[in-house]
């Protein structure tokens, strides 16, 4: 599969994505922590369950970002050209 991203931009983006990633397993383990006694114990379900949901709602962010980044940086007109071309022989 050709890779339209400079290697650079790539790099940066991944980057920068792995700093994401991490700041919200941070948070998590920051949250956990403090939903347990001392440390000590278990949070309840409920919080689990509530700690669980945002870490979700988190990462899926930061997957939908660069998907929509990955896609912004690609070149359409080449896919434009040839759509056109597709729709010209249709018509």
């Amino acid at each position: 599969m050709e890779n339209n991203l400079p290697i650079k931009d790539e790099r940066e983006l991944k980057s920068e994505i792995m700093d994401q990633l991490e700041e919200a397993i941070d948070e998590y383990f920051a949250s956990f922590s403090t939903k347990s006694i001392n440390g000590s114990s278990l949070p309840t379900i409920d919080d689990i369950e509530t700690l669980l949901g945002d870490l979700k709602s988190k990462t899926r962010d930061i997957y939908l970002k660069m998907v929509s980044d990955s896609i912004n940086n690609v070149d359409e007109s080449e896919l434009i050209a040839s759509k056109k071309e597709s729709t010209e022989k249709e018509g």
